[in-house]
């Protein structure tokens, strides 16, 4: 690393001294494509722009992003449709479980919101509070529950997460945004750059 960092930094200093043009363009990165079918979604199934968000509902990077997506649905409507799928870390232990509930809601309409509220959290909620979330948004407690503990959604859980590796994804959160990955929290001013590009090329 260090004979690289030196290499590397020769190289920038002869740019300094001599005028150098590079007219290569950057090499765009390979589209990924997953497999967004019977996943949470909101906006129109034809909208320009379709974002596919990877994420973990206890990891700190991804709760620290919710408000900006929250942000960006507001604000661009139904001219992005955004997907959700699912990429509990092993690290954060219940995480999975987490995930699950959200599908178990989904089952009444209530994913977003449901979300909504894990994401929030100051913690990280057991199951215990993971049904008191369902009984505040007014779901059927014994179908909500008989969901949660069978492990209904646990086999989609786990299979998004497969594919999201496949995809070469290995942190959350990650974006997809027509195709191009981009994994960390984003800014609303990157997504906005990001989304507006797409828009204009459609």
């Amino acid at each position: 690393k260090k004979k690289k960092r030196k290499i590397a930094d020769f190289a920038d200093r002869l740019k300094e001294r001599y005028a150098v043009e590079i007219f290569l363009p950057k090499p765009a990165l390979p589209l990924a494509q997953v497999d967004i079918e019977g996943r949470p979604a909101a906006g129109p199934s034809d909208a320009g722009v379709v974002i596919v968000e990877f994420s973990d509902p206890f990891c700190p990077a991804c709760r620290a992003a919710h408000e900006t997506v929250l942000k960006v649905k507001e604000n661009y409507g139904d001219r992005i449709r955004w997907v959700f799928k699912d990429f509990p870390l092993e690290t954060h232990k219940g995480a999975g479980k987490a995930a699950e509930a959200a599908h178990c809601a989904e089952e009444e309409g209530k994913f977003w919101e449901y979300q909504d509220k894990v994401f929030k959290a100051e913690d990280k909620p057991a199951t215990d509070r993971l049904k008191a979330y369902a009984r505040d948004l007014g779901l059927d407690r014994q179908r909500f529950d008989a969901c949660l503990e069978k492990g209904k959604y646990r086999s989609q859980v786990e299979s998004d997460v497969q594919e999201g590796r496949e995809a070469g994804i290995s942190a959350t959160p990650t974006f997809i945004i027509n195709g191009e990955m981009i994994s960390g929290r984003l800014s609303f001013e990157a997504f906005k750059a990001k989304i507006d590009a797409q828009l204009e090329d459609n």
